[in-house]
């Protein structure tokens, strides 16, 4: 990946971390078709822990006022 390409991670339980099956999608310019992102191609297991860390977060964070 060339320096100035970005590689887009899903945000989970706080961290950013990888897509779990490694995969992602190459985003590219329109007007120039370089390549300009890395976009993680997420699946049912990173919805899953997705789900679950919001699900651990909840019960403080509705407290908040």
């Amino acid at each position: 990946m060339p320096d100035n390409e970005t590689k887009c991670n899903p945000f989970i339980g706080g961290k950013e971390v990888p897509p779990v099956s490694g995969e992602y999608s190459v985003r590219e310019n329109p007007a120039t078709q370089e390549p300009f992102a890395e976009v993680a191609m997420g699946n049912e297991r990173d919805v899953d822990m997705a789900v679950g860390a919001a699900s651990r977060a909840f019960p403080a964070w509705s407290k908040l006022p």
